[in-house]
């Protein structure tokens, strides 16, 4: 793979190389985990990208969050989140993306997949106030937000990169191969190109939000640090009343999920978003 990591890199190596982005590295499902799916409603749909799948717990009447997981992970590992926001009364909508979980493994699974994947399904399901996403996830959801016409309330973020162009250099990191410094700027921006993804996906996306917006990190995240957290948060263009950062000094990129303060700072957000809007 070295040879692709040539600086003049030809056009058929940088796709070769944002392939290889694409396909998830799996984390394995927690058995209590599954049996926390096997208790949500399931739902299969078909679309032009693949068949996915789709969980749903919560009265139909209540207010809806969109969870969407990271590359490698599954809807699973939101389930102490999600039972919470369910017990606090609201409907969630969690579905896996394409290629992940438990969906078929031949799917396709670039961000542009992934966004017709997720538009469609809440075509299905009907409009979801809030979004949160974990690590890329967060960046999907960046993406579902400041789409015209967008439902969204509220996005919340948790361990997301600062960018597309950084989630690019971990994974050239992650190589260990010698690299120009621009590599990941030139990943970045071929994948835009391919994908149709706006331009904001190559900086800093915190400043495309106009509803309320929430970064929450963790202070010993070492896949993505948490000054990206603390630039999105910097660069985002709301009011203070509208935005929030949290940084978890003592959680990771994974342990942000299964912190029981992090779940009620979440609620209370999202609370806040809802009341914010009753009230214009």
């Amino acid at each position: 793979m070295s040879e692709l990591l040539d600086p003049a890199l030809p056009a058929h190596a940088i796709e070769a190389l944002c392939g290889y982005f694409d396909q998830p590295r799996h984390l394995p499902i927690r058995s209590r985990e599954r049996r926390w799916l096997e208790t949500l409603n399931l739902h299969h749909l078909d679309t032009p990208v693949g068949r996915g799948r789709l969980y749903e717990s919560g009265p139909k009447c209540a207010p809806a969050i969109l969870l969407i997981h990271g590359w490698g992970g599954y809807t699973g590992m939101f389930a102490p989140l999600a039972s919470h926001l369910v017990t606090c009364g609201y409907r969630v909508v969690l579905p896996d993306l394409l290629g992940h979980g438990d969906t078929s493994p031949d799917c396709v699974c670039h961000f542009g997949a992934q966004l017709t994947w997720l538009k469609r399904l809440l075509s299905e399901v009907g409009p979801c106030q809030h979004v949160i996403g974990h690590s890329l996830g967060g960046v999907l959801a960046t993406l579902l937000h400041v789409t015209p016409s967008s439902p969204f309330r509220s996005a919340t973020l948790l361990g997301a990169p600062q960018s597309l162009t950084h989630a690019f250099q971990h994974f050239v990191d992650q190589t260990q191969f010698p690299t120009p410094p621009d590599m990941a700027e030139k990943l970045a921006r071929w994948y835009c190109t391919r994908h149709a993804l706006p331009s904001f996906c190559m900086a800093d996306h915190g400043r495309s939000f106009t509803q309320h917006a929430l970064f929450i990190h963790g202070g010993k995240d070492h896949r993505f640090d948490s000054s990206q957290a603390h630039i999105n948060h910097q660069s985002c263009p709301l009011p203070t009343d509208q935005k929030q950062l949290i940084i978890y000094d003592n959680l990771g990129h994974l342990g942000i999920l299964y912190s029981a303060k992090i779940h009620h700072a979440i609620y209370t957000f999202i609370g806040h978003a809802q009341e914010s809007e009753h009230a214009m």
